[in-house]
């Protein structure tokens, strides 16, 4: 217990910071570039993060657990091996991301900006892959520094952009200047405190990695193009003035998730250590389960009495047609935080494959959905067909837990 009141301390700190920063800088460019250029932005957003997340293949997940469950006989050569697979996974997502922008032929503006963020997401890759040491030392003061810096000063250089009236691809500018330099605090840090890596010999752990990473990587790259997909679909089949309206009630509900990540970082280390000792496990599960739906159900509650006040205070008159949209998607997160907290329940359980499994089988129906629903219902039908999405999976991977 006592490491997870350190854990959620800590991470809950940062994570807080970043939410602040991060929420006041989407509000900040909302509100100044309007919707259409907004909608070019959440556009490069969603397209980028399609490739960043693939580009975390895992890792994380098997390294918080490989880390939290003492797996490991030589943590340096470790950090080495997923270092090299990461950064080969960074730079072949990356390259990809780029190929399809070419082959999209979009105007140069979106363009730009879509191919900053994507870079600017892949030097965060990078970061996120160097992070681990924290988790080994069990140090998230650090992480919720490291968390902080980039939103920070991605907000302080957005002021001085928007007093200029930048275009919108100087924001992707500003992204990788400012994941740029957050990533120099995170390797001094490493270089001066922690544990640094070997990477004399570690290929030869590689293909261990890669064997134990297929079932990570597969929900992984499903969930990511589920979470991101749908914007890109709005951008490219109604236009970016939809894609802006639907963006800006979408970041609200992800800066809001900053409660199912702090759950995730307090208590998947904790389940882990204690997998095979059921009489500790269980009650950490029941905890951090209740704390979820809670959470979840508060959030959407709040979300349903005040979203026309919300939008109309924190984005303006503009963005009306958000409020109805945040609503919709409010209702979806609360089984968003179920179901990311069963999954990494499932993973300290070892049912990596399983899980894996249920995530294909939803990324189908959901890009079913999305093709039938967005072209005829719009924005509605894209809400809609998340919550049915989210709402199935949840279900599935809470009786895969139930069989276990």
């Amino acid at each position: 217990m006592q490491i997870i009141l350190k854990n959620l301390f800590y991470s809950g700190l940062g994570s807080v910071g970043a939410f602040v920063t991060g929420a006041i800088f989407h509000v900040l460019l909302a509100r100044s570039l309007g919707t259409f250029s907004y909608g070019i932005y959440v556009f490069g957003l969603s397209f980028g993060g399609l490739f960043l997340q693939a580009s975390e293949f895992g890792l994380s997940q098997m390294v918080v657990r490989d880390v939290a469950g003492l797996r490991l006989k030589n943590p340096a050569e470790y950090f080495g091996a997923t270092l090299i697979l990461r950064a080969y996974v960074t730079v072949g997502f990356t390259l990809l991301g780029f190929l399809i922008l070419v082959w999209l032929n979009l105007p140069q503006e979106k363009f730009l900006a879509a191919l900053f963020i994507l870079l600017s997401f892949g030097i965060l890759s990078l970061n996120i892959g160097i992070r681990w040491s924290f988790q080994f030392y069990q140090r998230l003061e650090f992480e919720g520094v490291a968390n902080f810096i980039p939103p920070a000063l991605l907000l302080t250089f957005s002021i001085i952009a928007v007093s200029y009236h930048s275009p919108v691809w100087v924001y992707g500018l500003l992204l990788g200047v400012s994941f740029s330099l957050g990533s120099m605090y995170v390797i001094w840090v490493l270089l001066k405190n922690f544990l640094r890596p070997t990477f004399h010999g570690v290929h030869k752990h590689l293909k261990k990695l890669l064997s134990d990473l297929i079932p990570f990587s597969v929900v992984n790259i499903g969930a990511t193009i589920y979470q991101n997909i749908d914007v890109v679909f709005i951008s490219l089949w109604l236009g970016d003035h939809p894609a802006g309206i639907y963006g800006a009630a979408l970041r609200m509900i992800f800066a809001l998730r900053l409660f199912s990540m702090i759950l995730q970082q307090t208590f998947l280390p904790a389940l882990s250590v204690n997998v095979m000792k059921r009489e500790t496990f269980i009650p950490i599960f029941r905890l951090g389960l209740n704390l979820s739906i809670l959470v979840g159900f508060l959030v959407a509650l709040a979300l349903s009495i005040t979203s026309g006040f919300l939008v109309n205070i924190l984005l303006g008159e503009a963005y009306q047609e958000a409020s109805a949209i945040l609503v919709l998607l409010g209702w979806m997160n609360l089984f968003y935080f179920l179901t990311v907290y069963i999954s990494n329940t499932l993973f300290a359980l070892g049912k990596e494959i399983p899980t894996a499994l249920a995530t294909v089988v939803t990324l189908i129906i959901n890009i079913a959905l999305f093709v039938l629903l967005i072209p005829t219902w719009g924005l509605l039908g894209a809400a809609v067909a998340r919550i049915i999405s989210e709402a199935f999976l949840c279900c599935i991977l809470y009786y895969l837990f139930r069989k276990t």
